[in-house]
């Protein structure tokens, strides 16, 4: 008999903890909340094949007012971005981050919502040669930058960018 209610408890106690998990998955995906614009707003989504964009650069450029104009704004943890207060203008929009190549230039005019997508760098290089790091790695034996060299027995130093023939201009 204790063996017998001992196997109720574990059948309970598994479809209380299976109940748990199918309620969890049935849950609504959420969705960031929109950012609210007026008529003189851009704002949006930046994403990727790896989901939301957190951290990236948004740039409107525009050349229909007298002077080239240049906005540029970060997103948030959910890749949201808004451009405020922009001139009457069409602007094209794009995106640059840490590990993305620039992506294609959008149209967009104020008032509008526009979801970017985010162009993820193919590698390393392709990243480093559209958005460069403050500082390479440099090693001593054998002589060069990583990632042109790739094994440093004796150990990395941080060294700011120099021009370096056959290296990513800085």
């Amino acid at each position: 008999m204790a063996k017998l209610r001992g196997l109720f408890a574990a059948i309970a106690a598994g479809g209380c903890l299976l109940g748990n998990v199918l309620s969890a998955a049935a849950q609504p995906v959420t969705r960031p909340a929109e950012i609210a614009i007026d008529a003189d707003d851009i704002a949006g989504v930046v994403t990727s094949e790896n989901g939301p964009e957190a951290g990236v650069w948004v740039v409107a450029e525009t050349e229909d007012l007298p002077t080239k104009f240049r906005k540029i704004v970060v997103t948030d943890d959910e890749g949201r971005y808004l451009l405020p207060d922009l001139p009457r203008a069409t602007y094209l929009l794009w995106v640059r981050g840490y590990g993305l190549a620039d992506s294609p230039r959008t149209r967009a005019s104020s008032g509008s919502r526009v979801a970017l997508r985010a162009v993820v760098a193919p590698n390393a290089r392709v990243a480093a040669e559209i958005y460069p790091a403050n500082y390479w790695y440099y090693c001593s034996d054998p002589a060069g930058y990583y990632p042109y060299v790739q094994n440093c027995p004796k150990g990395w130093m941080q060294v700011v960018p120099q021009n370096v023939p056959g290296a990513p201009a800085q």
